[in-house]
């Protein structure tokens, strides 16, 4: 059989319709896609680390310098000296708020992970005025991590200013565990709800 001139020009377009088919089909599309594919997860990368960036920035730009001073002094490794220097602490701020100190009595410390939770309860006879500048005092202070675990005001008479607060402030220590018999430290997560 004898194949004209017109007929294998119509098999040769035929083959190469086929071949371009073929190719784009098994090498264009998924090239193509695969490129489109990196190209979201470049965006999405460069978005994310964008973002992280600007958390960081807004992080070191309105830190509380507050707690840069607290985490450049470390808490205390000695449950004495952390006790000591809360019951002090405690005192400066009774007097400074010119409250009355009723009562003043360590509680027992409790373990929690590798820290050690110093407490405090305090009774102070106070007006609004002077029981507010007491709380504040004791919340912006930047020389001991501290926390007011527990408040309880009443007033004294019913309807006054006289107002009597007792008060449970707490204190972190994370004794030294590098000695014999001393256990693992925990991870920072152990104590997530315990000062924020």
């Amino acid at each position: 059989m004898v194949v004209s001139k017109r007929e294998k020009y119509i098999g040769f377009s035929a083959g190469a319709a086929v071949l371009l088919l073929l190719l784009n089909n098994f090498v264009l599309d998924p090239y193509t896609e695969a490129m489109s594919q990196i190209q979201i997860d470049t965006d999405k990368a460069n978005t994310q680390i964008a973002n992280n960036k600007k958390v960081e920035d807004i992080k070191t730009s309105t830190a509380d310098p507050r707690w840069k001073i607290m985490m450049a002094q470390g808490i205390s490794s000695d449950e004495a000296q952390a006790e000591s220097n809360l019951q002090h602490s405690l005192l400066t701020w009774t007097a400074a708020a010119g409250v009355q100190t009723q009562d003043l009595h360590a509680d027992a410390s409790r373990n929690d992970g590798v820290f050690s939770i110093i407490g405090y309860r305090v009774t102070v006879n106070a007006s609004t005025a002077t029981l507010a500048k007491l709380l504040w005092s004791i919340e912006t202070t930047n020389s001991i991590p501290v926390r007011i675990s527990e408040i309880q005001i009443n007033p004294q008479p019913e309807g006054s200013d006289n107002l009597q607060a007792h008060l449970e402030v707490t204190t972190l220590c994370q004794p030294d565990t590098s000695g014999p018999g001393a256990k693992a430290p925990a991870n920072l997560e152990d104590l997530e709800g315990e000062f924020q």
